[in-house]
Parts: C-alpha cells; structure tokens; sequence
C-alpha cells in the first residue's frame, strides 16, 4: 500500500468529506455498535482538494486506532475541523482511549512500529505510515498530542478546495 502512493498522484479533485465519513461509518458500524463508541461528527464537514480514495483509507485509520486502542467503557471518538492557514483545513481525530507517551509522538509514524505487544492489540504497525504518507502526498502536516489514560488527538491539514479569483 505505501509503495503504491509513491507513485505519481492519482485524481485529485473536490473530495466533500461527510460522504466519506459516512462511508466509513458504514462499514465499521459492527465494530461501533459492538464497542459501543459514540462517534461525533459534524453535519457539514468541508470539501477537500485530494484524492477520495486516500482520504478514505487516512480516516479510516485514524478512526479505527481510536477504536482499538481504547479500554474504556464509554469510548467516544469526535471528528472536528477549522480553518487553517493557506487555504487548508485543520482536521482533529479525538478520543478518550489509552494514551501515547509524548517520547512516542514521532515513533508511532514509522511503518512497522508498535507501542504494544501484537497480542495486546491487532495490526501490523503500518497504519500510521499509511495516513503520514498520504498527508505528506496532499502536501499536509499531521501530529499528536496525548494524555496517557485520556486520550490522544491527532491534527491534520488538508487542502481546501481553491475557489476562482475574481478578475480585477
């Protein structure tokens, strides 16, 4: 999967994010209901310059980390966005799960790499690889800010779909 974003861009275009968002909703709705996760999401999430398929795997990462690495019993995962600076949007992915210790901020981007024993928790550490190389391929910035036993957020820029100037 990372080899293949290397690869010269596929079709960007305006990408409306609550479909995509909706989507993935979809498709993880056993996991949520069975986790019984309280997933907030505003009704009019912006459009995005990017591509929609990329853009769904990114989410559906970052949405299901927050899933996975949760032990509470009340877990709530909130999607929130405002305006950022150049023309880009700035995306937050909060939860109230586990926690990243701050000497893991960057760690936790490198492919392959795990905070936690395999048997603790699924996956093969290349989920936060995946969502950095897509970030880096819509010429965004992502990072972490976390509190062990509350939760982490993670923020991401995206670029806002450019209007036309008017002619002067």
């Amino acid at each position: 999967m990372l080899s293949r974003m290397s690869r010269p861009m596929e079709v960007f275009r305006e990408v409306p994010m609550n479909p995509v968002i909706d989507e993935i909703k979809s498709d993880m709705e056993f996991t949520i209901r069975q986790k019984k996760v309280r997933l907030v999401v505003p009704d009019s999430l912006p459009a995005v310059y990017g591509n929609e398929t990329q853009l769904k795997v990114l989410f559906r990462n970052l949405i299901g980390n927050a899933i996975k690495f949760n032990d509470k019993p009340d877990p709530v995962v909130e999607i929130a966005f405002q305006n950022g600076e150049n023309n880009s949007y700035l995306f937050s992915v909060r939860d109230n799960g586990i926690g990243i210790e701050k000497e893991f901020y960057e760690k936790i981007f490198v492919i392959f790499q795990r905070l936690h024993r395999r048997e603790q928790y699924e996956g093969s550490g290349a989920g936060l690889a995946i969502v950095r190389k897509i970030i880096e391929l819509h010429h965004g910035k992502i990072w972490v800010e976390s509190e062990l036993g509350k939760g982490s957020t993670f923020f991401l820029t995206l670029p806002a779909v450019e209007t036309p100037h008017a002619e002067r």
